[in-house]
């Protein structure tokens, strides 16, 4: 009876190197199997040139003369690719090919911001409570907001941006990025983007993109400018809106959340600049305004109103 043949250094090679360009790799194992030999790691450099090749060459073929109809374009099958990487040259060895391929990550926690840079002069701003992904190219970065928001400053280059719901191209400029439920909302503030199968949406735009794909395009009002501002500078932007609406935004930075005893006091509206991630100030507001007064129950600060005080409705 024969045994189950063990896979070749290049078809291992090629395997993670699937794996992690689609963001499926378990890291560590990945790092273990490439410390673990040197071959493992000159192998997998080898590879990945040859997957930048291929990529390289599609996209030249991409802008050239289209293919005669009698003549259709041979797409090259994953034993192809492998045997290209079995004969090429050896690249140079080290960790220059096996980072290319894996992408870093970074989460925050609730209530707390962080920054992070990128070769090219990018920089990503991590709302509260997002985990975002990313493949670190000087020219032509990939980004992957899998929850929660970022904001974005592209000094030059391109930055490939996806959700679960959309894939953008963003140009150099200023963006604001989130994921809302089922929705991904994408802010224009300079430049531009583009999604496949769509037109281009300038500055001052943004694009708001369903689970079911639908793409709506709308103006960025000076509300929405002001919270995306804002939020940067770790403050709660208020505009005027209904209290059932600001607690649900101001509970995404906080551990202990806000809620509202009396059902009443939902429509009341609310304007102002409010720290994030400390509410005092705000409930101080609320009271010298409406005289609301507040109560711990069961891990929330729940919200009601004086009996001598008149709530609008």
């Amino acid at each position: 009876m024969e045994g189950t043949q063990t896979p070749s250094l290049t078809e291992q090679a090629a395997a993670w190197l699937v794996a992690l360009d689609g963001g499926k790799a378990d890291l560590p194992a990945f790092e273990a199997w490439r410390d673990g030999d040197p071959r493992n790691a000159a192998t997998f450099a080898q590879v990945a040139a040859v997957w930048t090749n291929l990529s390289d060459a599609r996209s030249l073929a991409s802008t050239s003369q289209p293919v005669p109809a009698t003549q259709p374009a041979r797409r090259m099958s994953r034993r192809q690719v492998l045997q290209a990487a079995s004969v090429m040259g050896m690249v140079s060895v080290g960790l220059t090919g096996t980072r290319l391929w894996a992408r870093s990550s970074a989460t925050t926690a609730v209530g707390e911001r962080r920054t992070i840079l990128l070769r090219g002069g990018t920089r990503l701003d991590l709302n509260t409570d997002t985990t975002v992904e990313w493949i670190d190219d000087a020219d032509n970065a990939r980004v992957w907001l899998n929850r929660g928001e970022i904001a974005l400053d592209i000094a030059h280059g391109a930055v490939a941006l996806a959700t679960d719901s959309v894939k953008a191209n963003l140009a150099p400029g200023r963006y604001n990025a989130r994921v809302q439920g089922t929705n991904s909302i994408l802010l224009v503030l300079a430049g531009a983007l583009n999604t496949p199968g769509s037109s281009r949406v300038g500055a001052g735009q943004q694009l708001i993109v369903g689970a079911d794909a639908a793409m709506v395009t709308a103006e960025v009002g000076s509300n929405e400018r002001d919270r995306t501002a804002g939020w940067r500078r770790g403050e709660i932007v208020l505009s005027g809106e209904p209290l059932d609406a600001i607690l649900t935004d101001y509970n995404r930075y906080l551990t202990r959340k806000l809620a509202i005893g009396d059902p009443h006091l939902k429509a009341i509206r609310i304007g102002g600049r409010f720290t994030s991630n400390n509410p005092d100030d705000f409930l101080t507001a609320l009271h010298a305004s409406f005289g609301i007064t507040v109560r711990q129950q069961g891990g929330l600060t729940v919200l009601y109103s004086q009996p001598h005080k008149i709530v609008p409705a």
